[in-house]
């Protein structure tokens, strides 16, 4: 086997393990965002600030996950630009793609602050954890 059929052989098989990599991404991520969507809408969390934090930073995740990997996805390997399609789907793509995951950074910030407000021995601090301040 020479050279050129090795560095063929080895391009070809990275381009597989990309594609089916990215399959297994998008499905379980896709997945657990929905599994987190239901465990922090469940009746037990749903008042609590905490959870409507992280509520917002899974879907902030859901749209990172299937607007910015999906259409990523789906042009690299069917050739399918929805990018140069719309010019309206291009700017909100990239909008989301850079928008999301540091709105899900502040989610996450934010429920950091509120669960270190809700263990807090100062009365004054646990009032600020509440739902109402959440929304």
């Amino acid at each position: 086997m020479d050279s050129d059929s090795r560095v063929t052989l080895l391009i070809y098989l990275t381009a597989k393990i990309i594609f089916y990599c990215q399959i297994v991404i998008i499905t379980i991520g896709t997945i657990g965002c929905f599994c987190n969507f239901i465990t922090f809408t469940s009746r037990k969390l749903r008042n609590n600030s905490c959870s409507f934090y992280f509520l917002g930073a899974t879907i902030f995740d859901l749209l990172t996950l299937d607007i910015g990997t999906m259409s990523r996805f789906l042009s690299n390997h069917f050739g399918f630009h929805l990018q140069d399609q719309s010019r309206a789907f291009c700017e909100i793509r990239l909008y989301l793609v850079n928008v999301s995951p540091a709105m899900t950074t502040c989610c996450i910030v934010l429920a950091t602050m509120d669960r270190y407000l809700s263990t807090s021995t100062k009365l004054v601090y646990r009032s600020f954890a509440t739902i109402k301040r959440a929304k």
